[in-house]
């Protein structure tokens, strides 16, 4: 008899052959579970008996339906060994007369079926479907078998009374390989990472007329969640959402890249960083201070578009380039009255490099232009620390922008950026100018500029890594993990100093300038907590010099 939810084609009816002692193999019991007649000719029950068995079965296995929570595994797989010997033994006598047979229709009584308790996972295979090995373990699984016959497939995907059959199911069935289709890919890999900072910031009265009064913070600075893997071998994807924007989970990163392609290398489209600068292309976990310093105002980073990227001299360097629209908003969406279509491009190069990223000394250049979508740019920044997204409005306690242009009408923009860095050991160095020009509507052309240098220096011994596929510095991973017994994991000093001077012309946005000190903590590989103190100079065009000190504190944990 053919198994629940399995309906015999209208109008036929159904016949009980020799064969039909073999009873179904278990797999759906339930303690409701009934059972319905069908009919077909004698050989086409016996095919369906052992097909649509085996197609359940496996169907059921491998979500796991009517597994139990325990019981005696080995004695339960002895009984059903017998089983499968039958059924096996009715494929082999399918196999010899099926062709051609008709019968008389014979009545046949409904009988009870169990079901079997089995988990059936399926493997790739280019043969005739057999079913073998089953175990104690509750495992089973589809072999070919390598000299057998081409067993004789009914016409299943055209009858209306057999619903709920997997897609492909009669493609499949006449292929020359498993039942299943196996493959590996896609793949789904998990991981995230959490920030949760605080601070407060001290302002002289002329930086509170200028900014007006900052509030103390403490909130999620970040909160990740990123899903990525294979789409093939040479195909990947990432989904990455933050929870923490915005008040709302905003993309972060989300594109589909196809590597190994000729000249290219590897070519990505969505929603994605485009590659200037070495902060700008550095994780958020991997960052020296608690936010990218001030130059980073000028960087397009995430935009929606189209881009490649590689190595070249025996990955000696890293080059990129992408094709985007502009502005991107968090969702990837880019409006506006032209496409606003824009490109940006980055090189590197290595001309010292030992002890797998070590001791290195990094050179690098980037440049981008744009023609904005909605023919305004608008470049402005905070001080160092902020812990609520400024695109939420809501937000009353936001560290605001401490310099900023405005939205300045523009045809285009063009972007200059320059890199030195190096690893000596337990010594980091990082530093970039950056310039901005922009070709104003109805003004003159306008260029503002930025720069910072930092430095990173571990007092545990542990060397600074170096990713050479794009061309940037990695934190480090402690040798020891923190423990009370007597670890301490690691310790970096941190110091750095960057301005931004956004005055030209008929623009005056401000000019900021501020040093950072800080320690970072690695408790482990996968966690972290930085302190920062960040003395900052403020001059206001229209309230003169003023001075702010942010103290700032952060808790990193990745998953």
């Amino acid at each position: 008899m053919p198994p629940v939810g399995i309906l015999p084609p209208r109008g036929v009816s159904v016949q009980k052959s020799a064969h039909s002692s073999l009873k179904t193999p278990p797999f759906l019991y339930t303690s409701d579970a009934t059972i319905m007649s069908c009919a077909t000719t004698r050989g086409l029950v016996r095919l369906r008996q052992c097909l649509l068995s085996v197609v359940i079965v496996a169907c059921a296995g491998a979500t796991g339906f009517g597994q139990p929570g325990g019981g005696d595994q080995s004695t339960e797989a002895d009984g059903f060994e017998q089983r499968i010997q039958k059924l096996e033994a009715e494929l082999a006598a399918l196999r010899r007369d099926h062709a051609g047979v008709t019968a008389e229709p014979e009545a046949v009584e409904p009988e009870t079926v169990e079901f079997a308790d089995a988990l059936i996972p399926a493997e790739e295979s280019t043969g005739v479907v057999t079913i073998s090995n089953w175990t104690s373990s509750r495992f089973s699984m589809f072999q070919d078998e390598p000299d057998g016959a081409a067993l004789p497939q009914p016409n299943l995907g055209e009858d209306p009374d057999l619903p709920n059959l997997p897609p492909g199911f009669r493609d499949r069935l006449g292929q020359p390989r498993s039942l299943f289709d196996t493959s590996e890919y896609p793949t789904v890999n998990w991981s995230g990472f959490l920030q949760l900072d605080t601070g407060i910031v001290g302002q002289d009265e002329v930086n509170v007329e200028s900014v007006g009064p900052v509030s103390a913070e403490s909130g999620l600075r970040r909160v990740r969640l990123r899903v990525d893997g294979n789409v093939r071998e040479s195909s990947t994807y990432v989904i990455d959402l933050d929870f923490a924007a915005s008040g709302h989970p905003s993309f972060r990163n989300v594109m589909l890249a196809f590597h190994d392609a000729p000249i290219a290398q590897n070519i990505q489209m969505g929603y994605f960083k485009q590659s200037v600068g070495m902060q700008a292309m550095t994780r958020a976990t991997d960052l020296r201070f608690l936010e990218r310093t001030l130059p980073f105002a000028f960087d397009p980073f995430r935009q929606t578009g189209i881009g490649a990227f590689g190595n070249y001299a025996d990955r000696r360097g890293s080059w990129a380039f992408s094709t985007f629209g502009y502005p991107t908003d968090s969702f990837g969406v880019t409006t506006g009255e032209a496409l606003g279509t824009s490109l940006s491009t980055r090189v590197t190069g290595l001309p010292y490099y030992e002890d797998e990223g070590a001791r290195l000394l990094h050179l690098g250049m980037g440049y981008s232009f744009g023609t904005p979508a909605d023919n305004t740019v608008q470049y402005a920044i905070q001080p160092g620390f902020f812990v609520v997204d400024p695109g939420n409005p809501d937000a009353s306690t936001t560290v605001p922008t401490f310099v900023d242009t405005g939205k300045i009408p523009a045809r285009a923009f063009h972007i200059f950026n320059a890199e030195l860095a190096g690893n000596f050991g337990s010594l980091s160095l990082q530093s970039e100018a950056t310039f901005a020009v922009v070709d104003q509507i109805g003004g003159p052309t306008l260029a503002f500029s930025g720069a910072y240098a930092s430095v990173g220096y571990v007092l545990t011994g542990e060397s600074f890594g170096y990713n050479r596929r794009h061309g940037i510095l990695r934190s480090i991973v402690p040798e020891q993990n923190f423990d009370i017994n007597g670890g301490i994991g690691a310790l970096e000093l941190t110091a750095g100093w960057s301005y931004i001077d956004l005055n030209d012309k008929n623009i005056q946005g401000g000019d900021m300038r501020n040093f950072i000190l800080g320690v970072n903590w690695y408790v482990s590989e996968s966690g972290r907590f930085t302190f920062n103190i960040i003395p900052t100079q403020l001059i206001d065009p229209k309230f003169g010099p003023s001075d702010a000190e942010v103290i700032g504190g952060r808790a990193q944990v990745e998953f």
